[in-house]
This record gives C-alpha cells, sequence and structure tokens, in this order.
C-alpha cells in the first residue's frame, strides 16, 4: 500500500519520521487524518540535511554556514551555531540529544554543544568534502563519509571518530570515490555506507567488510542517494537516482523487494519507529509512504 503527498520542494523526510528540506525552508509534515498539514521553517540559505533530536523536540538543519535549531511547533529558531569554515553539507544529532555533529566542504566535522552553542570540537583528517555523518547508536563512535577524486583512491573515505577525545579510531578504506550516505544498524554491530552503485556493510570494530550489496553492476544510470535500517535492523532500505526504493535483507545481501513511485531521484528515507511504515522524498516533490508486509 503507497501514500503520496506533495508539496513543491527539493527533497523529502516525513512526520513519522521526516521533514522536507528545500531551498531555504523546511517543511514539516503532520499527518492527520484527512491528509498532511504542513508547518514551513523559513530560512536565509539552502537547507542541505535535516535531523531530530532523540526527543523529537527540535529540529536541526544546515545551510550555508549555519547550524539551525529549530522549535517545531511554533516554527521559531532557539540556536543558530555559525561555522568559521565553508558549506555545511550534513547534520546529526548525539543519541543522547546533547551534541549536534555538523561536517563541511572544508573537510571537517564540528561539534556543538547545544546546551551552551560551543562549538566543542573539530574533527580532522578527511581530504576533501564531507557528505555525511552519523552517531552509531550508543553514541560512543561518530562515522563520517567524504569525497576524494580520482587521483587520492587511496585516501580513506570512510572514518570512525571517538567523539569525547575527538580521536581517529578508524580508517576504512571503502573502495571509490564518495561515500554519500550512512547507517549504523540499530544494535551498532555494522555500518552502512554507499559506494556509489553498491552498498557495503562494515564491522565498526575490525573495519572489515562484513557484506556487499550489489546491483547491476553493468548498469551506470544510477547512484545510491539514501540509506536507512529498519528498526529491529531485519532490513535496509536504499533509494537511488533512479526513483527506486529498494529493501534488502542484510543477512543474505538479497533484494526483498523493490518499490516504484517516484519519477525522479529519492535523496531521502526514514521508518517509523514500529517498522511498518517506510517514509521516501524524492526531487519530483513527492514523498510517498510504503507499507512494510511483516512489520
Amino acid at each position: 500500500m503507497q501514500r503520496k503527498f506533495r508539496w513543491k520542494s527539493k527533497l523529502g523526510l516525513v512526520a513519522v519520521a521526516l521533514g522536507v528540506v528545500a531551498a531555504g525552508f523546511v517543511i514539516v509534515p503532520r499527518v492527520l487524518d484527512d491528509g498532511p498539514v504542513p508547518k514551513t521553517l523559513q530560512g536565509d540559505a539552502r537547507v542541505e540535511s535535516v535531523a531530530w533530536s532523540p526527543d523529537g523536540a527540535t529540529l536541526a538543519t544546515v545551510g550555508g554556514r549555519e547550524v539551525t535549531l529549530w522549535d517545531p511547533v511554533t516554527g521559531g529558531v532557539l540556536q543558530t551555531f555559525v561555522d568559521p569554515s565553508d558549506t555545511l553539507e550534513s547534520v546529526a544529532w548525539s543519541p543522547d540529544g546533547t551534541t549536534v555533529a555538523s561536517s563541511s566542504s572544508d573537510t571537517t566535522v564540528r561539534l556543538w554543544d547545544v546546551t551552551t552553542g560551543d562549538m566543542a570540537r573539530t574533527l580532522e583528517g578527511h581530504i576533501d568534502t564531507i557528505w555525511s555523518v552519523a552517531w552509531s547508536p550508543d553514541g560512543t563512535t561518530l562515522a563520517s563519509g567524504s569525497f576524494v577524486g580520482r587521483d587520492n583512491r587511496e585516501e580513506p573515505t570512510l572514518k570512525l571518530w571517538d567523539p569525547v577525545t575527538g580521536e581517529l579510531i578508524q580508517d576504512i578504506q571503502a573502495d571509490n570515490v564518495s561515500v554519500g550516505s550512512l547507517a549504523w544498524a540499530p544494535d551498532g554491530t555494522a555500518l552502512a555506507a554507499d559506494s556509489i552503485r553498491a552498498v557495503k556493510l562494515w564491522d565498526p570494530t575490525s573495519g572489515e567488510i562484513i557484506r556487499t550489496f550489489v546491483f547491476d553492476p553493468d548498469d551506470f544510470s544510477y547512484v545510491i542517494e539514501a540509506l536507512a535500517w529498519s528498526p529491529d535492523g531485519g532490513t535496509l532500505a536504499t533509494g537511488t537516482s533512479e526513483g527506486t526504493v529498494r529493501l534488502w535483507d542484510p543477512a543474505t545481501g538479497d533484494v526483498v523487494e523493490v518499490f516504484d513511485g517516484h519519477s525522479d531521484k529519492v535523496q531521502s528515507l526514514a521508518w517509523s519507529p514500529d517498522g511498518a511504515i517506510l517514509a521516501s522524498g524524492s526531487v519530483d516533490g513527492t514523498i510517498n509512504l510504503w507499507s512494510i508486509e511483516n512489520a
């Protein structure tokens, strides 16, 4: 079963889970019996990434050089952190809700104390734009995925950090030129990272590949845009530039189901807390809600 919501926006995240982000604003949908009712949070810069706090009381966005914390009920700005670097690309909350991590095109990750508003730490080690950051479920590790040019293919594009000390725990050579999406398994035993046209599951302790999910190796028409684990860890969802959503069995690497319903790239995915609904947001301006059987 599929329900489709449409707004004029660049990409989506959903109410059971998500906020839609676009140039200069964020839409926070509330799903009522008669459909979605959007609330628009108006900003000054293009919004690149959005993340809910663990308690659902605050929304964090990054755009330009600013990290902004919003009250999703009133639409008001709670705090703004100004990054001293370049364009910000992604944002993620720590599981305890005390820290926000942001990544930048200047090759750094910065940690922000949401209580004091201070920049708590800067993590340095990548050599190019950092597209994504993700906290482990227990909050002890922060993963960052970056871009490297073809002349630097040997440079690790996936790094694991200790967010307390700022020390690099592990460099992982992801065998590609860009890691754009990251997703931790709910139990923290695996980290999913896109590899342009494949997804690899990494053991965060050993740095070894657990499994590789391979699409069609001869099809160069798509790029993986989004990753999301189901709450029970039994399914990994991927969204691609061709507009499809695939469900994978992480234990076998097999495709369980394919959803076709978008006319353009799927750039965000989010599961409802009970795993019964998967939301997919696309640059075609739609958010699709997919009913997942056996959830």
